[in-house]
């Protein structure tokens, strides 16, 4: 949830492992632009921590160390991408990894560097088993680290002393002391990536992997939020809300729009809000689109439905080029199509301020891998084709059910599944507000098609082989 801020910063990333491998996600909380939470959520991370979480049998001590070098090679490979060197942003990331163990036990980890905040929660004792501690500039480690690299922290001692509205901040700037990016801070070429101003190395820890704890059990929760939800609730508050509604047999996407819905309107956040719930060993088939499946309803089952028939393009991207339709496919039985059903809501505004903030919604769709609103449903007052989105080979799709029993995540920020590659279509932003705006009658996918279809149909034919060029002598 964007929230009361001008730009939504945050991002967020869901990869199933499959098998006995850890299922991981991940909450990140970008400051100063968005491009290095968005980057590192949709284009590195995720691969990286999956390599490093291989080989499920590794013992924590091995694994925390494998889990903090993709943190840092994230870290470097965003200190090349001129988007990031343009915006000078960072991000703080907090993310969790599940996998099974045995018969109805599972163990799970943290990682966080900054603010963002993860909880492993016993759901029948109602309290987190573990949690992660944030990097603030005036926490001792902190600050003489800061020190020892030639920065300071303001206003440290007020903020330790509870002063109202004082944050400690490091060179008189920056709230958060670790996380990714923030390249202004890690300048020092004599330091380490930990030893710098801004460190980009996480703190671990564990639930049921390392021995000194019982595993977890199906029903457990592990809960990935920013500093939106914390800067207005404690963890046992955010604990409580979340049990109380699970156990009440609330949905967990419904428990997170809940949560964050209070923060905002009850509780007055000011930031953007990400808050991801997992249940553990819960199967989250129910959570996912299945494209085979629904290709088998018939006619009149998906006529029922709002809007139409529902366009998923897939992952492998073999049918970009099928226009007539054939290859849509419709939300498997049982779920709900998405709220927001086309583009109406947008035509009937009357407020710019309202409008601006729905076309940043469609440009954080689009550059993130979510879903775009049309692409839930058809508008029944336009009653047009959505434009079809193409989908890399790593295009976002929520986590399938591993083996046993895997997690059942739901997210709360704008899409619903994670982000992967990189910006998933062939529609820009301009041609997308075009089409919110009704002007003409394609979509904006299927006139890029149209262009290069013409362009094909132009080209020039191949040029001869060299040795085809010239009679032999």
């Amino acid at each position: 949830m964007q929230g009361w801020r001008a730009d939504h910063e945050d991002a967020h990333f869901m990869r199933n492992g499959g098998g006995n491998a850890y299922d991981l996600f991940g909450v990140l909380d970008g400051h100063g632009g968005s491009e290095a939470a968005r980057l590192a959520a949709h284009q590195k991370l995720p691969e990286l921590l999956r390599a490093a979480c291989g080989g499920a049998s590794k013992a924590f001590g091995e694994l925390e160390k494998r889990v903090a070098a993709a943190f840092v090679e994230t870290d470097a490979w965003l200190r090349a991408r001129p988007e990031v060197l343009r915006d000078q942003s960072g991000s703080t990331c907090v993310v969790g990894g599940v996998r099974k163990l045995g018969e109805n036990a599972y163990g799970a980890f943290l990682a966080n560097a900054g603010d963002s905040r993860g909880l492993v929660v016993r759901r029948s004792a109602r309290a987190a088993a573990a949690a992660s501690d944030d990097h603030k500039p005036d926490r001792d480690d902190e600050m003489r680290r800061i020190a020892d690299a030639g920065g300071f922290v303001s206003d440290a001692d007020a903020a330790r002393s509870g002063a109202q509205h004082v944050v400690a901040r490091l060179d008189g700037n920056l709230a958060v002391s670790r996380g990714l990016g923030d390249f202004a801070y890690k300048k020092d070429p004599r330091l380490g990536p930990g030893q710098q101003k801004v460190s980009c190395v996480p703190e671990c820890y564990d639930v049921g992997l390392g021995g000194s704890s019982e595993p977890l059990a199906a029903g457990d929760l592990l809960i990935l939020a920013c500093d939106g939800i914390f800067d207005v609730m404690s963890n046992e508050q955010l604990v409580a809300a979340v049990v109380d509604a699970l156990d009440a047999g609330a949905d967990v996407g419904d428990v997170c729009a809940r949560v964050v819905g209070s923060c905002l309107r009850d509780l007055h956040s000011k930031d953007n809000m990400t808050l991801m719930v997992v249940e553990i060993g819960v199967d989250g088939s129910a959570y996912c689109y299945a494209p085979e499946a629904a290709k088998k309803r018939s006619r009149a089952d998906s006529a029922s439905l709002e809007g139409g028939d529902v366009d998923m393009a897939d992952a492998d991207d073999s049918d970009d080029d099928d226009d007539d339709g054939d290859g849509a496919s419709e939300p498997a039985p049982g779920i709900v199509v998405d709220e927001i059903v086309g583009l109406d809501k947008y035509d009937r505004q009357s407020d710019d301020a309202v409008k601006r903030s729905y076309v940043a919604f469609l440009e954080y769709c689009l550059r993130s891998g979510n879903a775009l609103p049309w692409e839930a449903a058809r508008s029944s007052a336009a009653g047009r084709q959505r434009p079809r989105r193409r989908r890399a080979a790593e295009a976002p799709r929520a986590p399938a059910p591993a083996r046993g029993g895997a997690p059942a995540a739901a997210g709360a920020a704008p899409g619903a599944a994670a982000g992967g590659g990189g910006p998933p279509g062939d529609a820009d932003l301009d041609d997308l507000v075009k089409f919110a705006e009704g002007d003409g009658a394609a979509s904006p996918t299927e006139k890029k098609k149209k262009k290069k279809k013409k362009k094909k149909a132009g080209a020039a034919p191949p040029a001869a082989p060299d040795d085809a060029a010239a009679p032999a002598a």
